[in-house]
């Protein structure tokens, strides 16, 4: 009887891990489109918009980091600790996190200088190197979602 009601518990654990997971790929790709609107607001000279969006950004990632990423994280490390996908997805991690690390380190003091875009002339090199590693983690995410949720690997 506990097999019985341990294996349909894994059942609907998969289900539910793959729809997180789906549905976090969708919300990334949303993400995507806010980071290319707020490239599109900055080199229009909208320099408010551009970091209201990117901050919309951040928070929303950083929300979809906290309820979905870390918890898959833990998924893969109590079931495989060995697996392919597991270490693609600590890489994918380690990755994303530096991303959100160095993300909040432009947006805080951006916010607490009240927007001033003179702030963000002299940050350029760090811009460019969160986004390199965003683009870094996104791809790298998209790479352990197909092995896990399409592949089943």
């Amino acid at each position: 009887m506990f097999q019985i009601v341990a294996d349909e518990f894994w059942r609907i654990n998969d289900a539910f891990h793959n729809l997180m997971g789906t549905g976090n790929i969708a919300l990334q790709l949303i993400i995507l489109g806010m980071v290319m609107m707020s490239v599109h607001f900055k080199r229009k000279g909208d320099i408010s918009a551009h970091g209201n969006t990117m901050l919309l950004a951040i928070i929303t990632n950083f929300f979809s980091i906290a309820l979905v990423m870390i918890t898959g994280l833990i998924e893969y490390y109590v079931s495989d600790p060995f697996s392919y996908t597991y270490y693609l997805s600590l890489i994918h991690g380690i990755v994303g996190g530096l991303a959100m690390l160095l993300s909040f380190g432009l947006t805080i003091p951006w916010i607490l200088r009240n927007s001033n875009p003179r702030f963000c002339a002299r940050k350029k090199t760090l811009m460019r190197l969160v986004y390199t590693s965003w683009t870094i983690a996104l791809v790298s995410g998209l790479i352990v979602w197909f092995l896990d949720v399409v592949l089943g690997i």
